[in-house]
């Protein structure tokens, strides 16, 4: 989901893929629509093909060195998972540029990269991390020239897309009624909307003047199982049926907190109020992170944030 601040005017887009999911090449296509001019399009691609070794003592890296040989030393095969050809793919069709981590000939450099540019968790980038990636951005930036002056589109026809996302703000919540539900911060940097057992009513605003289609944006966990209770939506515009949202996920094997956009169903100009129902009493309540009231794109979206 995009903030409202992406309707001010950019000189450059920036898109961090890092999860295996879908609709990158969907959102890729889509900006353009809103920043019309907008110069370039670079795709970061932060691949995990570094060794999973969770270790930081010279000692054991030393150790590495010494039981293995460069030639029996090899990254993982993206061209099986299909990743990296996607993400080629989806920058050529848009005219942007991919960036991606450099990668290491030997176990023994890969080790100690690793150790410089991913965090102790191995799933966020440490700040060495994000020098290197801001320095490969900016040498992309650099070496080409930037039309001006840019226009600002529109996101599509009408108007487009109305949007909230406070994930990481705690800000921009739309109004809600619930027993015992409030914003918290559930990490750092990151917030959401508890619903608790009670269940909670929720206000959402279309301000199109034609029917649109409401995303909502939740945590999830994978491997199963989650510690986030599934729960049920319920919309009574056009005797909809109720949705009910998975909070497990497939695509993340890191054992970490990641979201999702889940499809739920048509909302008419003005307020609507959706009632969120948790079916089951777990470790964790469900956390709302976000939603958007956009056109209907066929199907759900499975596109994830970075872990938590």
């Amino acid at each position: 989901m995009i903030s409202k601040t992406a309707y001010e005017q950019y000189d450059v887009i920036l898109l961090e893929f890092i999860l295996w999911a879908h609709h990158l090449d969907l959102l890729a296509k889509r900006l353009p629509d809103n920043a019309a001019d907008t110069n370039e399009m670079v795709l970061t691609w932060m691949e995990r093909n570094y060794p999973g070794i969770k270790y930081e003592t010279p000692e054991y890296t030393n150790r590495i060195q010494m039981l293995t040989q460069p030639h029996e030393w090899k990254f993982q095969e993206e061209a099986e998972s299909g990743r990296e050809r996607y993400v080629q793919e989806t920058a050529k069709e848009v005219g942007g540029f991919v960036y991606h981590l450099p990668r290491m000939t030997t176990a023994y450099e890969a080790l100690v990269y690793q150790n410089k540019i991913f965090g102790v968790d191995r799933n966020h980038i440490s700040e060495y991390g994000h020098g290197i990636v801001a320095n490969g951005v900016a040498n992309i930036i650099n070496n080409h020239q930037f039309r001006l002056p840019p226009r600002l589109g529109t996101w599509g026809p009408g108007g487009g897309d109305s949007c909230l996302n406070w994930f990481e703000t705690g800000e921009d919540v739309p109004t809600f009624h619930g027993i015992n539900s409030e914003v918290r911060r559930f990490a750092p940097t990151k917030y959401s909307l508890e619903i608790s057992m009670a269940g909670t009513a929720i206000q959402v605003e279309n301000p199109f003047p034609t029917d649109r289609t409401l995303y909502l944006m939740y945590m999830v966990m994978g491997p199963p199982p989650s510690p986030y209770p599934k729960t049920i939506v319920t919309l009574p515009y056009n005797q909809q049926p109720n949705v009910e949202l998975d909070t497990t996920t497939k695509l993340n094997t890191l054992n970490a907190h990641v979201t999702r956009v889940k499809q739920i169903g048509s909302v008419p100009p003005g307020s609507t109020i959706v009632h969120l129902f948790p079916v089951e009493d777990l470790a964790l309540p469900f956390r709302l992170t976000g939603l958007a009231v956009s056109f209907d794109l066929g199907e759900d979206l499975q596109v994830q944030t970075p872990p938590v």
